[in-house]
């Protein structure tokens, strides 16, 4: 399958419908109808429709698919449809729970590879209401088992650091009037300095996603600061205050 063979929302001749995405070469026909909405429902024709539309390409002699992804709470009734609909073409019809599709993606690290994966599995968990799909050790985590000193002694170290970042923030905040919160997250350890006017006025701490995210940045880098100062030509500023801002809008902190 190469990148010219995919489109999205592309119009079929049976009864001019669109599926979310077609694949659809000399060899195969496939259609794909997507659902991240629990609550949203599946039209009939986008069950009978499609399925007329791919029978003409299997009498090209193509092989053909028919491929719902669809979460795992989705309304059952609307889920027993596709079921019910697809009980007779299981050799090419199938549907798929995006719980599963991302279990899959955090196992083999392919959101650790790129940042478009990366963002594209946090959305879909967004709309699951997730942090994870899955407790399941990853490869690389399986792997650090195999050193269970090295693993004792980052523990250990984890948990100096953020001693040190904590009792560093109240050192500060005791010479400069400053109050602080702490955000503590797989993630991150940050701590946010306010002063007497509420004004969030610096934050440093423990951020992972340097190293998760942005490796063609600083890859060694874990450490992250940043004064709330607009002007700043700090080239992390932005990044900080925009995490920062989605915190706060999230009311974690």
């Amino acid at each position: 399958i190469e990148y010219e063979h995919i489109e999205t929302q592309k119009r079929i001749v049976e009864k001019n419908k669109r599926p979310d995405i077609e694949i659809n070469n000399s060899k195969c026909r496939c259609f794909f109808e997507i659902k991240t909405d629990a609550n949203r429902k599946i039209e009939d024709s986008q069950i009978t429709d499609y399925f007329t539309e791919l029978k003409k390409s299997r009498e090209d002699g193509k092989d053909i698919f028919m491929i719902y992804i669809v979460p795992k709470n989705y309304k059952i009734e609307e889920l027993n449809k596709i079921k019910k609909a697809i009980e007779k073409k299981e050799s090419y019809a199938r549907i798929f729970y995006w719980e599963d599709i991302i279990k899959h993606i955090e196992f083999i690290d392919l959101d650790k590879s790129n940042i478009f994966i990366s963002e594209f599995k946090s959305f879909i968990l967004n709309i699951l209401g997730s942090n994870s799909a899955s407790l399941k050790l990853n490869l690389k985590e399986m792997t650090l088992f195999n050193h269970p000193y090295d693993l004792a002694v980052a523990n250990s170290a984890l948990k100096k650091i953020k001693s040190i970042i904590e009792e560093s923030a109240k050192v500060i905040c005791k010479h400069k009037h400053l109050s602080y919160l702490l955000h503590d997250e797989d993630h991150e350890y940050i701590i946010y300095l306010k002063d007497k006017n509420e004004q969030y006025v610096l934050f440093f701490g423990l951020w992972f996603d340097l190293i998760l995210n942005d490796r063609s940045i600083n890859p060694d880098y874990i450490f992250c600061y940043g004064v709330a100062d607009a002007t700043s030509d700090d080239p992390f500023y932005a990044k900080y205050a925009n995490k920062f801002k989605e915190i706060e809008n999230k009311n974690e902190l």
